[in-house]
């Protein structure tokens, strides 16, 4: 298997020449829901790809009376899409991850990826009829959301679509939403139903806002593996036949409200504020309901000579999120507050090296934990 996901990494590198002609946009300071372009009318097939090279460094500290963990991971992300025309496209993505540590250490280290293997990622139909978009299969996370709620590396299964509405020449509505199983772990069984408004306004080479307001239901948890319960409260466990789930304390039924401004989209340094409050109106306790992320961000990516400095802070009760599904970039998935700072350059295009630190200290204790990650990144 490590000689599987060795070999994608290097034919997926080997296959970027054949892409050459195609020209990837720098990702934007907050995740979003992808985007493509019109393919040419002879171009019937488009490569894409993305990688990730770390350097993983977790220093304890007094969180745990264990060595501090140094690891590598390399993973890589070949996508090959047919476009049938410029409203329909069919997507198939495969990962493939490289690591010092074996998949057994995954759940220990809080970790949503496996570290060695190979497995398809995505699968899935999209159309355009109009202005609306319809998704189906298996694809990314189609709704705008941080990290803290969703981490974006992880696919849903299920069906989505969305309708935009532009309003005047510099605004627009959209809505979206769209029916979800988890990622399919360890007998995850979960489901989600989600919807989401958002309004755009303003010049993206000047000042532009957005502003999205989401509903997330999470249902059918409890067979879900228990190393996935991660920081949530437990509650009391009802046995399924042929399951090893966990019951947890609370429901998650979330409201999302998100925001961002930015400025000087089309300057060398343009700057970007985003503010996403979450809360669970299902926990059953105020200190367990709310989480909060702020990120400022100066710069950009994608083009050789770029640089961006970002800092994201963030504050996750206890049940605000689910923690079984939001980023693992961070050590704790909730009950915690700390920052993450760092910077990038842009050494090619679309080829990044972003160095980072995470400074992180759960809300029940004293002692921050502190992550050191060095990362070589191939953007889409």
């Amino acid at each position: 298997m490590k000689r599987a996901a060795a070999g994608l990494f290097a034919a997926a590198i080997g296959l970027s020449g054949a892409a050459s002609g195609q020209t990837a946009a720098a990702p934007p300071a907050l995740e979003e829901a992808p985007q493509y372009q019109s393919a040419p009318a002879a171009s019937r097939f488009e490569f894409r790809w993305d990688a990730l090279l770390r350097y993983d460094v977790i220093d304890l500290g007094r969180q745990a009376p264990v060595a501090d963990i140094h690891r590598w991971r390399t993973e890589a992300r070949p996508e090959l899409d047919w476009i049938a025309s410029d409203r329909f496209r069919l997507g198939v993505r495969v990962v493939g991850d490289l690591a010092s540590d074996s998949n057994a250490t995954n759940t220990a280290r809080l970790d949503n990826y496996r570290s060695n293997g190979v497995a398809l990622d995505r699968a899935y139909l999209e159309a355009r009829p109009g202005a609306f978009r319809l998704s189906a299969g298996q694809f990314g996370m189609p709704l705008r959301a941080t990290e803290m709620l969703w981490d974006h590396d992880i696919p849903v299964l299920g069906g989505a679509a969305a309708w935009r509405h532009p309003a005047g020449a510099t605004s627009a509505l959209t809505l979206a939403g769209g029916f979800f199983y988890g990622p399919q772990r360890g007998h995850d069984a979960s489901h989600i139903v989600a919807a989401q408004a958002t309004w755009e306004a303003g010049d993206p080479g000047k000042v532009a806002v957005d502003w999205s307001e989401s509903y997330w239901r999470f249902t059918h948890l409890d067979r879900l593996a228990h190393s996935y319960l991660r920081q949530n409260e437990p509650g009391s466990y009802v046995p399924i036949p042929g399951y090893s789930g966990s019951r947890y304390g609370n429901d998650f039924r979330l409201i999302d409200s998100l925001a961002r401004i930015r400025f000087g989209g089309g300057w060398r340094f343009p700057l970007s504020l985003s503010v996403d409050w979450v809360h669970n109106f299902a926990a059953e306790t105020h200190a367990y309901a709310d989480g909060v992320e702020v990120a400022a961000r100066a710069g950009k990516e994608g083009v050789p000579g770029d640089v961006q400095i970002f800092d994201v802070y963030q504050y996750v009760d206890r049940d605000a999120v689910v923690g079984a599904y939001n980023t693992d970039d961070w050590w704790f998935h909730s009950w915690y507050v700390g920052h993450r700072v760092g910077f990038s350059v842009t050494v090619a295009p679309q080829i990044a090296i972003r160095p980072s630190v995470v400074f992180q200290r759960r809300q029940d204790r004293q002692h921050y934990l502190n992550r050191y990650l060095l990362d070589l990144v191939k953007i889409f």
